[in-house]
């Protein structure tokens, strides 16, 4: 396996696990097993997750609504977005993308996180297993896009890191409210690449993602009704 998983008991889950060959790898055999098997169907389970969110794009232009400050003019203005059929969410913490997207009574349809930490809401949640190896969550979220056939992506709020670390739009500055990481920025920055993945621009006026075409919020309804591309 490429990711390493977890065992119910806590326990990862790898490739490398007892030598071939070796009586102590023999007697422990039908623990790997097992623990294989937890791996395999929790992995299935999640493509079968994935699957519903290819369903509710519909071939529709995504928009991942992100956390940084530059979300103060999509506030001011979502309600010039709120007639285009395009796919709108957000990843991990969805109150911030829900108070600045309700403002222009458009709905959440997905959200992307590592955990399933989200019981009793309308819109679908798809779980995350750091497929892409190294990177921050958009970058996995970009690598689910690739893998399930979403072609255009719109990023709203995406606007990488400060010296400092970017708080959480609206939210206080701690330990656990920063938005984007120098290292994430510059992983993403270096190694993205759009041949094989989803098409992406950034609406984020002033972001660090330089892979990204930036754009501007007099553009973007060009590109939520897909012709802009």
């Amino acid at each position: 396996m490429d990711v390493q998983e977890q065992a119910e008991d806590g326990e990862e889950v790898g490739e490398e696990v007892w030598g071939e060959g070796s009586a102590e790898g023999q007697e422990e055999m039908s623990d790997w097993d097992r623990a294989y098997a937890i791996a395999e169907g929790r992995k299935r389970a999640h493509e079968e997750e994935w699957e519903k969110f290819r369903e509710i794009i519909r071939g529709r232009v995504v928009c991942l609504v992100l956390h940084g400050w530059s979300l103060g003019e999509l506030e001011d203005r979502v309600g010039e977005f709120s007639e285009y059929d395009c796919c709108w969410g957000t990843v991990n913490r969805a109150c911030i993308a829900e108070a600045v997207l309700l403002k222009g009574f458009i709905k959440i349809e997905y959200v992307v996180a590592y955990c399933k930490d989200y019981e009793g809401v309308e819109y679908g949640v798809y779980t995350l297993r750091r497929a892409a190896g190294r990177g921050n969550t958009l970058m996995e979220f970009l690598y689910q896009c690739r893998e399930h056939g979403v072609g255009r992506v719109v990023l709203f709020g995406a606007d990488g890191y400060s010296d400092n670390g970017y708080p959480y739009y609206k939210m206080g500055v701690g330990p656990k409210a920063v938005a984007g990481h120098k290292a994430d920025c510059s992983f993403l920055n270096e190694f993205y690449d759009e041949r094989k993945g989803p098409r992406v621009v950034n609406c984020s006026p002033g972001s660090k993602y330089k892979v990204f075409k930036a754009i501007g919020y007099d553009e973007v309804g060009g590109y939520l009704c897909g012709e802009g591309w």
